[in-house]
């Protein structure tokens, strides 16, 4: 009997294929910190100006911890302006009317996307009402008394009376 030799290409050749996506299932993807935000406003009406002029993302991650020199996106829209808060945390606001565009009713959900100073993406999401117009509300009319034929004619009557009464006193 011919004693088997060992042979490690083979063991290669028949494992590669577990051990290649092992292997990249160990590697970890570029890994990334996931913040919360929260957009204001909160409901954006598509017709209107009365929303102003900025979408503002509110976030949990320091100001400082932000890479301000690489790109802040919200679902691909470039930052306008960005500034911490009173607790230090980021607060980036976009072009509402270039947001518009990428917005559809019922809701859109929003996604932050930037860079920590470590190199690292950060990612956080909030979804926003999306309404196409306001409803119009029109003012409540104001009551008119329309009195009825016969309502006219007694208060006329009534008018008739106190008109005599008073001529009598005189």
């Amino acid at each position: 009997m011919k004693a088997q030799q060992h042979n490690p290409l083979r063991w290669v050749r028949r494992c590669g294929a577990v051990a290649a996506v092992l292997a990249l299932t160990l590697i970890p993807a570029q890994a990334q910190e996931v913040v919360d935000i929260q957009c204001s406003p909160s409901v954006v009406v598509l017709d209107s100006v009365a929303s102003g002029d900025w979408l503002t993302v509110h976030t949990d991650i320091p100001l400082s911890a932000v890479d301000t020199d690489e790109p802040i996106y919200l679902n691909g829209v470039l930052v306008d302006y960005v500034k911490a808060d009173n607790r230090g945390n980021l607060v980036a606001k976009f072009d509402l009317t270039e947001l518009k565009a990428l917005l559809a009713p019922p809701s859109t959900v929003l996604t932050l996307e930037g860079t920590t100073v470590e190199g690292l993406a950060f990612v956080g999401s909030d979804t926003v009402g999306v309404v196409e117009s306001t409803p119009r509300v029109e003012p409540p009319k104001p009551k008119t008394q329309i009195m009825s034929r016969q309502k006219a004619q007694l208060k006329g009557q009534q008018l008739a009376q106190l008109r005599l009464r008073l001529a009598d006193c005189e």
